[in-house]
């Protein structure tokens, strides 16, 4: 949920005609169709890829990127009614005869409801790329599709992030990664590879539309 908040309270950094600039959450939002998942409307938040993907592509002539994420509406006005009651606040208040901090109250508090009987997730990782080759514009658009594990249930869909990390240490130990030093994924992950265990896990890839992994 402290990752959630701060997702729903910083301002977002976008890359805009090759600069860095922050953005309003409000100003910055779309609603899509995404595979598997229907309509969703998104908003941009603070994430690393806005930089890395300038840092490894830029000489692509990458001008614009935008990270955004999304929530089903319902859950999209809890949340924000947690942040307006106050419930995301880090800074403590008094209550009888102690103090809490009203983050870690909301957090456990969230922790003890139990999970819905059949209870499931789908996650759509979702790329659009929109651009110019040889004087003709090109779109591309890539989906990674993650669905609740059995098993793992109460993970939902974040089995996506354990998964990834797990495969990238393996390729680390097998020395299918070679460099040295702290990357961002895009630059040293060897992709087919990569996809390929993806699909070991049910985590498929699409390319346009098509089944790549």
């Amino acid at each position: 949920m402290q990752s959630i908040f701060d997702e729903f309270t910083q301002q977002p950094v976008i890359l805009r005609n090759g600069r860095f600039v922050t953005e309003t959450r409000m100003k910055c939002h779309g609603t899509f169709d995404f595979r598997e998942v229907g309509m969703q409307t998104v908003y941009c938040i603070v994430h690393s890829e806005v930089y890395t993907f300038f840092k490894y592509f830029k000489n692509k002539g990458i001008k614009n990127i935008n990270y955004m994420a999304g929530f089903p509406e319902h859950s999209l006005k809890v949340i924000q009614t947690l942040i307006d009651l106050g419930f995301h606040s880090t800074h403590e208040i008094a209550v009888s005869q102690c103090t809490i901090n009203p983050l870690d109250f909301t957090i456990k508090a969230l922790k003890r409801l139990s999970m819905p009987r059949g209870y499931r997730e789908i996650e759509n990782l979702w790329v659009k790329v929109d651009g110019r080759k040889q004087e003709k514009r090109v779109i591309t658009e890539m989906n990674c599709i993650i669905k609740t594990a059995k098993g793992w249930e109460s993970a939902g869909s974040n089995v996506d992030t354990g998964r990834t990390i797990s495969i990238m240490s393996q390729m680390l130990k097998r020395r299918l990664i070679q460099q040295t030093g702290v990357h961002a994924p895009e630059a040293v992950i060897p992709q087919e590879k990569f996809f390929k265990e993806l699909a070991r896990r049910k985590m498929y890839v699409y390319q346009d539309g098509e089944k790549i992994n």
